[in-house]
């Protein structure tokens, strides 16, 4: 059976670093799909393309596992105002779905934030999307701690997942 291991959290939490770690470490067929690079490769969207970084991220991870790729999907999301996930990240045919929720505090947030070459978007900005940035509360989202190292990080995403 195919994985999925999506891996969130606010932005600075960690969560590229983990995937990347995670993507160069497999000696499967594995794709990862980063939320942010759809996020971001949009500019001014016409009325009605709204949300669409999570269609096309959908459709790159539904392509990639029905090509037979396990997929790494890192991405800042939560649920929606009627409470469902933007992507049917628990529900992709043929693949073992597996959630991972970076906590950090937002003052940890605005300081990694603050030493990236490419910020793009500001503090006023990720103090008001942090407070939306929270667990999932699915049985299939392990919460690794504000504090844990990248490596026991990846030791948890190994044993709950078995890559």
């Amino acid at each position: 059976m195919l994985t999925l291991i999506a891996i969130r959290g606010p932005s600075g939490s960690g969560k590229s670093t983990v995937a990347a770690r995670l993507f160069a470490a497999t000696d499967r067929p594995t794709a990862l799909v980063d939320l942010d690079h759809y996020r971001f490769m949009f500019r001014n969207h016409p009325p009605g393309a709204s949300r669409i970084e999570y269609t096309v991220a959908g459709q790159a991870i539904e392509s990639s596992l029905d090509a037979g790729f396990n997929v790494i999907f890192d991405g800042n999301f939560r649920l929606m105002d009627d409470g469902e996930l933007p992507l049917p990240l628990f529900s992709y045919p043929g693949a073992e779905s597996y959630a991972f929720y970076l906590q950090v505090s937002l003052e940890e947030t605005l300081r990694r934030h603050a030493e990236r070459v490419d910020q793009r978007i500001d503090a006023d900005r990720m103090r008001a999307l942090y407070e939306f940035a929270q667990p999932l509360g699915h049985g299939r989202e392990t919460v690794i701690p504000a504090g844990a190292t990248l490596e026991e990080t990846l030791a948890t995403v190994r044993r709950v997942t078995g890559v």
